[in-house]
């Protein structure tokens, strides 16, 4: 309607949805810390010093993969706190 009546100014108008900086740095402060963890438990065996039992690494390294995942996915807190105690609570040795 507008544009019959010569008003072009709604199609001329910039587009205000953001790019630049400020997506590519929300999106950094997802990505980095979940890719530390992952990468922290892979190249967990290789440190110098680590010298747990193999099912105690994989253990650990389980758990870092587990938070994460945890870390991308938008949950509240309360139950990515949920998940930790339940993986903790299972991956304790049986007595």
């Amino acid at each position: 309607m507008a544009l019959a009546r010569g008003d072009w100014s709604w199609v001329t108008q910039e587009d205000q949805t953001e790019v630049g900086p400020g997506r590519v740095m929300r999106a950094l402060k997802k990505v980095v810390p979940c890719a530390v963890l992952a990468l922290t438990a892979v190249a967990l065996p290789y440190l110098p010093g680590v010298t747990a039992s193999a099912a105690g690494l994989v253990g650990v390294q389980v758990g870092l993969v587990l938070a994460a995942a945890l870390s991308l996915i938008p949950i509240e807190v309360a139950h990515r706190e949920n998940v930790m105690s339940a993986y903790t609570n299972a991956s304790r040795p049986n007595p």
